[in-house]
């Protein structure tokens, strides 16, 4: 029985690390994006810079995460919004 617990508990594990790697790479892309964007706009030596802040940052703080987990909370949201939306335009048993 033990065996069993601890198979579920790594597959657990697994499946947990496997979605902070998507969620990560999400928000590496993401931040990639924006300082593409940024690179018309701000000069080449302080992009440079900014990459060092965003290594610095990401040391303490897990921002790649944070913006990957935002990213993935408003798709989700949007999706249940436009669930909700075309619900409404279906009619019901109820006749409302």
């Amino acid at each position: 029985m033990k065996a069993l617990f601890q198979w579920l508990f790594d597959r657990l594990a697994d499946l947990v690390i496997w979605i902070f790697t998507k969620v990560s790479a999400l928000g590496l892309t993401i931040i990639t994006g924006v300082k593409g964007a940024l690179g018309m706009i701000v000069p080449q030596a302080n992009l440079a810079l900014l990459d060092q802040y965003h290594a610095g940052i990401n040391h303490f703080f897990p921002l790649n995460e944070t913006v990957g987990l935002a990213t993935s909370l408003f798709g989700v949201w949007v999706i249940c919004v436009l669930y909700r939306l075309i619900k409404s335009w279906v009619p019901t048993v109820s006749g409302t």
